[in-house]
């Protein structure tokens, strides 16, 4: 990810579901609800060059997870 990444997943993500950015050490960054769309657009902002991990959590549970490097 330079400026932005786009997640697209295989089902609509539902206002019930919940994402989440934390950075390498599990550092809790941003939290994003579902959109009804099968995508979502992640800004980098103030986001330093590294790795994070984006979760898709529903009901509590993980459904998915994405790792990013930014640039």
């Amino acid at each position: 990810m330079t400026d932005h990444a786009r997640l697209v997943v295989p089902e609509p993500l539902a206002a019930d579901a919940r994402i989440v950015l934390a950075d390498a050490s599990g550092r809790l960054l941003r939290t994003m609800d579902g959109n009804g769309s099968r995508e979502l657009r992640i800004e980098r902002g103030q986001l330093e060059a590294g790795m994070y991990f984006l979760r898709v959590m529903r009901g509590g549970m993980r459904i998915g997870s994405v790792r990013i490097v930014v640039n």
